[in-house]
Parts: C-alpha cells; structure tokens; sequence
C-alpha cells in the first residue's frame, strides 16, 4: 500500500511539473486591445513592430555599412515569454546575397528552470567574438566562418522574410538601398 501511495504521489508530481513546465511558456491570451500593427522602418534601416502576434517582439537595430558594399544587422526577437533571440543578418549587395548568422546559445545558471532558450549575439562578434565581418567579403565566407567556429547559419533568410505579412515584413536589402543604391541588392 505504501509503495502504490508513493508511486501516485511521484506520478502526480511529476505531471504537476509537466504541466507547469509546459504552461512557463505558454504566451496565453493576448490582452484587451492588441492588435498586430504595421512595421515602423526608420531611416538607418532600424525597424520595430514586425512581430505578427502579442508575444513576438520582432526588431532590428542601425544597418552598419562594413565596406566593399556589405552591410550587417542585429535582428532581435523575443518571444515571450519563451526565449530572446538575436541574429546577425550579412548583406551582400553586389551579389544580392544574405546569410543570417545565429547567435550563441547563453548559459543557463546552474538550478534555474528554463522553458526556452536565449540567443546572443555579442560572443559571435569580433572583439568579443570570433568573426570579425568586416574581413569577410562575401556570404560563402561568413559561412564557412561561422561553420568553423559551430556557429549556425541560415542560408533561407530571405526566404523566411519574404514569408513574413505584408505588414510585418522588413527588407533585408534595405541597407543595399542606404548605402549602395546602385548595387545589385538595391533593386530588389
């Protein structure tokens, strides 16, 4: 008897744990009034408010001109409250190619419960980081940088982008049209 009463007492627990691991993030309703707004783009390339759902925060900083008609980008995204993630987007404009390099996994402290992951992108970035991609002059490059040191990649950027509604949607060669109007990447 004592040993059923232990095992239901486990099995209990242990779904209690399942259950509340799997609501920790879980967005739930959205509240009164949200409504998905339109993309604000500024003029340096910045953009905010591309996320489609109450929990998708989905924003991207200054497009930096790294020369030779390359551009690069921090792209931020929470998801809450599931996880943060960055990415590093590299443009090239003559060739109209773009790879987004994923951000490294963060440490999660010793004892803490974590129902999702959170992506940085400072430890990937020279000085800090490993590839400095101002020295990079092409997309195959970065990848295989970034492959060498086991960093994602992901090739479908665009791809995934142009998925994106109307509405949320922001244009990866938009620092081709800053800074290389004339280029490949700009005409897109």
């Amino acid at each position: 008897m004592r040993r059923l009463v232990r095992f239901l007492l486990t099995t209990v627990v242990a779904l209690f744990m399942a259950v509340n691991a799997a609501s920790a993030c879980s967005p739930g309703q959205p509240p009164d009034g949200w409504r998905d707004r339109w993309i604000q783009v500024n003029d340096d390339g910045s953009f905010s408010d591309a996320g489609r759902y109450h929990y998708n925060d989905l924003s991207g900083d200054p497009i930096a001109d790294i020369g030779a008609g390359r551009t690069l980008q921090i792209v931020r995204e929470a998801v809450l409250p599931c996880g943060y993630y960055e990415s590093l987007l590299f443009v090239d404009c003559r060739t109209a190619e773009i790879v987004e390099v994923l951000g490294w996994p963060s440490p999660v402290p010793e004892g803490t419960a974590v129902f999702g992951d959170d992506r940085r992108v400072d430890e990937v970035l020279a000085p800090m980081g490993p590839i400095d991609f101002a020295a990079l002059n092409s997309v195959s490059e970065v990848v295989s940088a970034a492959q060498s040191h086991g960093i994602e990649v992901n090739l479908k950027a665009a791809e995934r982008i142009l998925s994106m509604r109307w509405r949320n949607r922001y244009d990866p060669f938009n620092g081709c049209k800053i800074f290389y109007p004339d280029s490949a990447g700009a005409n897109l």
